[in-house]
C-alpha cells in the first residue's frame, strides 16, 4: 500500500515537474511559483508523515521500556523469590508431613493394644455374665480390669497428645497458602507481561511488513538505535508515564498515525 502511495507521489511530482517546465518555457512566472508551491506543499507533508511515524514508534518504544523494566524486575528478583518461597512451602509441607506420620505411627500400636485389652475382658465378662468363670478365672478378670483401667489412662493421655500434635502440624497450611497465593498472582502477572509482548511484537512485525524494504530498513535502524538504550530509563517516573499515555495515544491517533 506504501508503494502505491510511492507511485502515486511521484507521478504527481513528474506532472508538476513538466507543468513547471511548460509554465517556465512560456514565461508564465506567476504559474511557475504556484507550481512551485505545489512541489514545497507536497515536500513538507510527506516530512510530516514520516514525522510522525517516527513520533509514532518512539512513544511505542518508551512505553515498551516500561513493560521490560518490569519484566527485568520479575526476571532478576521476583521469579527467584518465588522459588525460594515454594522450596519453603516444600519444607513447611515436608515437616507437617512428618510430624503426621511419626504421631500415627505412634499411635497405631497404642490402639491396636487399647483394642486387645478391651476384647479379652469382654470375652471373659461375657462368660462371667453366664457363670462360666471359676473363683480364679473371676480373680483374675478382676485383675486384668483393674490393670486394664491403670494403663488406658497413659494410653488415652499419648493419644491425645498424638492428636495434638497432628492437628498442630497442619498449622503450616495458612501460612503456606498464602505464598501460594502469591506465587500464583506472579505467574499472572507474568502471563500478562508475555500477551503483551507477543502483541507488541506483532504488531510492530505488522507495520514493518507493510513498508518498502529501503523504508523499512531505516526505521529498523531507528528503532535499534532506541531500544539499544536498554529498559533503564533514569529519572523517568513510572506512574507519570503511565498517565500521560492516554493523551499521546490520542494527539497521534488524531492526527492519523
Amino acid at each position: 500500500m506504501d508503494n502505491e502511495a510511492g507511485m502515486g507521489n511521484n507521478a504527481e511530482y513528474l506532472e508538476l515537474a513538466r507543468q513547471l517546465v511548460a509554465q517556465l518555457e512560456a514565461g508564465d512566472e506567476e504559474a511557475a511559483n504556484a507550481t512551485v508551491d505545489g512541489l514545497t506543499r507536497m515536500r513538507e507533508s510527506e516530512m510530516f508523515q514520516q514525522i510522525g511515524r517516527l513520533t509514532r514508534d518512539l512513544h511505542d518504544s518508551l512505553n515498551s521500556f516500561q513493560l521490560d523494566t518490569r519484566i527485568s524486575t520479575l526476571a532478576e528478583e521476583e521469579i527467584p523469590d518465588a522459588r525460594d518461597r515454594l522450596r519453603y512451602v516444600v519444607s513447611m509441607t515436608d515437616q507437617a508431613a512428618t510430624r503426621t506420620l511419626n504421631a500415627v505411627e505412634e499411635s497405631i500400636p497404642l490402639c491396636d493394644e487399647l483394642q486387645n485389652n478391651v476384647s479379652e475382658i469382654d470375652r471373659e465378662w461375657q462368660r462371667f455374665l453366664r457363670r462360666e468363670l471359676s473363683a480364679e478365672e473371676f480373680r483374675a478378670l478382676s485383675r486384668a480390669i483393674r490393670s486394664h483401667l491403670a494403663s488406658s489412662g497413659d494410653e488415652l493421655v499419648k493419644l491425645k497428645s498424638n492428636l495434638n500434635e497432628i492437628l498442630m502440624a497442619q498449622d503450616y497450611q495458612d501460612l503456606t497458602g498464602q505464598i501460594i497465593h502469591r506465587v500464583i498472582s506472579l505467574v499472572e502477572e507474568v502471563e500478562g507481561n508475555l500477551v503483551e509482548l507477543i502483541r507488541i511484537s506483532g504488531s510492530s512485525e505488522s507495520s514493518s511488513g507493510s513498508q518498502g524494504a529501503r523504508q523499512a530498513s531505516d526505521e529498523e535502524q531507528q528503532r535499534s538505535g532506541i531500544e539499544a538504550q536498554g529498559p533503564q530509563v533514569p529519572g523517568v517516573d513510572a506512574d507519570e508515564a503511565v498517565s500521560g499515555q492516554d493523551e499521546v495515544d490520542e494527539l497521534l491517533s488524531s492526527l492519523g498515525f
